[in-house]
């Protein structure tokens, strides 16, 4: 699939316009899922959401809930980012291993956790569920969940289809949901496709919503892609169901967010001349406004 972005608008009204037929878009394709899900909900218990990072799991993650709710469905999201360790924790341990810090693979969730909430799974039982604050890098609190017969359970996140993750929350079978951005983008003559498109958001929503710069996010990009490859896409198509989450429209979206922070690498932290490879392919793309996007749009979780 291609999709095609506009590299100049007539009017403040075309570029709004342009956004909100995208944010319709992705809600169909997400309310399509969703309904059918719904529709043959007969022995669904788990529900796996799934993706690689900056996908927009959170959004259809909502989306999931509502329409569970509206067929009487109680439903209880647990996202596996939760049961990450403390950024503290990693970063000693790769320390002692002389390593690159590790934020994706399956060795930054504690499993032992995870598995002793499970257990309680269709037992009508309180289950315990960690709260991880991204800001901080550490679980500061443990929430419940009365967890009753005939109650949903949805696990989100990119590590949902690691197979030591996997075996853990489908032990009684799970419906599963993938979610990524599949199609590519262009503006004039030049192509960005999804895996460039998720760094774009990956930069901005690091910056914004992580407390990381630039530099760490590009730093740490090849690990985050190698563990992609290696945890997440040989197992897509395990998932009953997918999702293409390309905007149309992103790269308007992101370009005002990005450039800033990628002007900002230096040349010390050795990605310069990435950042600088980025900037010079996102040279003439118009900017539009994060205020045009609705409420409920997919892209609020990058920008």
């Amino acid at each position: 699939m291609k999709g095609y972005s506009p590299r100049t608008f007539h009017s403040e009204k075309d570029k709004q316009a342009f956004v909100h037929a995208c944010d319709r878009d992705m809600r169909t394709r997400i309310t399509q899922t969703v309904n059918a899900i719904v529709g043959q909900e007969t022995g669904v218990h788990t529900l796996g959401l799934c993706g690689p990072t900056c996908s927009g799991k959170t959004t259809a993650a909502k989306a999931l809930l509502e329409a569970f709710s509206k067929a009487g469905k109680r439903v209880h999201t647990v996202s596996i980012d939760d049961f990450y360790y403390d950024k503290s924790y990693l970063h000693q341990r790769e320390r002692h291993a002389n390593d690159m810090p590790d934020y994706d693979s399956v060795h930054t969730i504690d499993l032992p956790a995870l598995a002793g909430m499970c257990e309680g799974i269709g037992k009508s039982e309180r289950l315990t569920v960690p709260v991880f604050d991204f800001v901080r890098g550490e679980r500061v609190a443990m929430r419940e969940i009365v967890c009753r017969e005939g109650d949903v359970l949805l696990f989100e996140g990119i590590q949902v289809l690691y197979p030591e993750v996997r075996a853990i929350i489908a032990r009684e079978g799970m419906c599963g949901i993938f979610i990524a951005p599949k199609s590519e983008v262009w503006v004039e003559d030049s192509r960005f496709e999804p895996n460039e498109l998720r760094l774009l958001r990956r930069l901005v929503r690091d910056a914004r919503f992580r407390n990381t710069s630039a530099e760490d996010t590009l730093r740490l990009w090849d690990n985050v892609r190698a563990n992609e490859e290696a945890s997440i896409f040989p197992y897509m198509n395990v998932c009953e169901y997918q999702i293409d989450a390309t905007y149309d429209c992103e790269l308007h979206l992101l370009a005002p967010h990005v450039r800033p922070l990628l002007v900002g690498v230096s040349e010390a932290s050795g990605k310069k001349e990435t950042a600088e490879l980025l900037l010079s392919r996102l040279v003439g793309i118009e900017g539009i406004t994060d205020a045009y996007l609705s409420a409920d749009s997919l892209f609020h979780e990058f920008i």
